[in-house]
């Protein structure tokens, strides 16, 4: 069985082609806290709205760790991604490490939601923290801000696995 790693990634836009990670917050499920690190970056192609929504003007002089292409490879080797849409973070993460190192099955709490509440379509996490807690659950609010996200998206993970539970007994 793989390790769950819990990640959110802040980028300078949507398109992983021409954009980079600028902040990343992994929690691997054995730990007992979450890891937010700066990453290297231009913003020679930065998208300013993106930059905005990200905080990123608020945040990137804060004094946090760098990551380094090759600690950020090893954490992630062969573990389990979670996130609120870890494909656009996973996209974005071969950008910066140069090849996926991940376990190649990811799990997605907006679309475990989905199904598990009925809707038609995934929703935001910031929709998805909302429902979780209409069902009762202490959700942390997301602020687009990696670890914050990650705390959201650790404790739906949860709460979804809770609502399963109670579900199929």
């Amino acid at each position: 069985m793989t390790q769950l790693c819990f990640i959110d990634t802040e980028t300078t836009g949507l398109d992983p082609r021409i954009h980079q990670p600028w902040e990343i917050c992994t929690w691997l499920e054995d730990e007992p806290a979450p890891q937010t690190r700066a990453l290297p970056h231009t913003l020679e192609f930065a998208d300013q709205r993106a930059l905005t929504i990200g905080g990123y003007w608020d945040r990137a002089s804060v004094d946090r760790p760098p990551a380094a292409r090759w600690d950020l490879t090893r954490r992630l080797r062969g573990v389990t991604l979670v996130g609120a849409n870890p494909a656009f973070d996973a996209a974005m993460l071969v950008r910066f490490i140069g090849a996926d190192v991940w376990h190649y099955r990811m799990i997605d709490v907006s679309t475990g939601a989905m199904w598990l509440y009925g809707w038609d379509r995934p929703r935001s996490l910031i929709d998805t923290a909302a429902a979780c807690r209409d069902r009762g659950h202490e959700i942390p609010e997301p602020d687009h801000t990696a670890e914050a996200d990650v705390r959201a998206v650790r404790a739906i993970y949860d709460a979804l696995r809770a609502d399963a539970k109670a579900t199929t007994r």
